[in-house]
């Protein structure tokens, strides 16, 4: 297929994405790092670029395993190639949001066709929470990018066995982004695959290659924590992963809050189109239609059961209900048009075709209406108005003049971390902070703390303290030097 024909088939996709690129980059170095989890996780990536390495992740100079490493390398690699920012820290981020609009349309296109993708990727690149966190430095997009990639290789391996062993190395990237909620794809990929499989004879040398590249990807990491640290696997697994334990609820209310401030009017939207199933219930005995229910069910279930679930959780929930939504409405629409044709026979001779493509044409029109009437809506939530260093990034950037060790009287830890690049000693999620930090200033030769400015005179009544610096809301103290 010649470059001419791609550009004419697919004008529309390379349109939207040209538009999401431009919103996914546009003034994203423009405000600081936040604090959980921004300057958490490039923090982690700043401190890979100064050791070999690259297995061992730390934080604050302790050791990080609550998450895998993959994500945090690529951020560490644009460090390396564009330098440590605010910019460098979401670029992954941002590329990942363009590369997911990119596939939904490519996974919609392949189950059913290029109207359905188009329509999902539009509402992909429309919802609030998915910009959000594509103009951010966390996991959520990259490990969506991912995921939508293992499953788009595993439909394409089930044409051709060639992109099996691709699709496993996928899969083992998307267990190095974030683990229990990726192995939720592996029956999405047995789903797609399993013909493969009962041929085991005639493609075992595609099926050996396929799983030995999986292991051989995800067992440096994982082995070389078990030998680092003892209790890692229940750490892992079950604190972080699980959340220290079952956190089961079956009240749903939140979850649904949650979907609803994500995705915006799509919620209504997705909801009218399951009205659209009394009409097309054949449509359940399609493959490519139980494929997208049980995708939506594997991953809906654990986040709706968590009552720890938090907005951004449900973040890969979204393109499956687009591409579900996407897929009703399109052959509701199409369904009302034939029988529209079929009323008037006279009318409409020997222009089925014509009207058919009216269709196609004025259903994307109207939910690209609906997409960006909803971007203009949300775009100054999203796009910052002016260069904003918040003061907590400010005061901790000034305290890092004046010494190694910073004792912290405050909860912004992970900004002060990033933007002070020292060790960082909080309080500030002690009830006993006050006295810690009063205690400190009395003990130490040469502490420097920061703190509150409401707080500036609490300490200057305990202690003779020295200023060092100081911006709208915090300042940098030391003890005063007896002469």
């Amino acid at each position: 297929m010649n470059l001419q024909k791609i550009l004419k088939e697919n004008y529309l996709i390379i349109l939207i994405l040209i538009f999401y690129t431009f919103l996914s980059f546009f003034r994203l170095g423009f405000n600081s790092l936040q604090s959980f989890d921004e300057a958490w996780y490039g923090s982690i990536a700043r401190d890979l670029l100064k050791r070999p390495d690259f297995l061992k992740l730390t934080y604050n100079t302790k050791l990080f395993n609550d998450h895998p490493p993959l994500i945090i390398w690529l951020m560490a690699l644009s460090y390396k190639i564009f330098g440590i920012s605010e910019f460098s820290t979401r670029l992954v981020s941002a590329l990942s949001g363009v590369l997911s609009v990119t596939l939904i349309y490519l996974i919609g296109k392949k189950l059913f066709n290029k109207y359905v993708g188009l329509s999902a990727s539009l509402m992909l690149c429309s919802s609030l929470w998915f910009i959000l966190r594509t103009r951010s430095g966390n996991l959520d997009i990259p490990f969506l990018v991912f995921y939508l990639l293992t499953i788009y290789l595993a439909i394409l391996a089930a044409k051709e066995n060639k992109f099996l062993p691709w699709t496993f190395v996928s899969f083992a990237c998307l267990i190095l982004a974030k683990t229990l909620v990726g192995f939720s794809a592996l029956v999405l990929i047995i789903f797609q695959t399993y013909p493969l499989f009962l041929k085991f004879k005639q493609n075992k040398i595609i099926i050996y290659l396929s799983l030995l590249s999986f292991i051989l990807l995800i067992a440096p990491w994982y082995l070389y924590n078990i030998a680092l640290s003892p209790g890692f696997l229940k750490h892992y697994f079950l604190e972080i992963g699980l959340r220290g334990g079952t956190n089961l609820s079956f009240d749903f209310s939140k979850q649904f809050l949650y979907l609803r401030s994500g995705i915006g009017k799509w919620y209504s939207v997705f909801f009218t189109s399951l009205l659209s199933i009394v009409l097309l219930f054949k449509k359940f005995k399609d493959k490519n239609f139980i494929f997208i229910c049980l995708w939506i069910g594997l991953i809906a279930l654990p986040f709706f059961i968590n009552a720890k679930t938090e907005v951004w959780h449900l973040i890969p929930f979204y393109p499956l209900i687009f591409l579900l939504s996407s897929f009703l409405l399109y052959e509701f629409g199409k369904k009302l048009t034939k029988i529209f044709l079929r009323l008037l026979p006279s009318l409409c001779r020997d222009r089925n075709d014509t009207i058919l493509n009216y269709y196609n044409f004025i259903y994307i029109s109207l939910i690209a209406l609906i997409a960006f009437y909803q971007l203009y809506q949300s775009f100054n939530l999203v796009i910052p108005q002016s260069n904003y260093f918040d003061d907590e990034a400010d005061i901790s950037s000034k305290a890092s003049k004046y010494g190694d060790k910073i004792y912290l009287d405050d909860v912004f830890l992970p900004e002060a971390v990033f933007y002070s690049n020292r060790f960082i000693v909080s309080f500030g999620f002690d009830l006993n902070s006050l006295e810690k930090s009063l205690n400190v200033l009395e003990k130490e030769t040469n502490p420097i703390l920061i703190i509150k400015k409401q707080d500036l005179e609490l300490f200057g009544k305990n202690l003779p303290i020295k200023i060092l610096d100081k911006n709208n809301s915090y300042y940098v103290i030391t003890k005063e030097k007896n002469e």
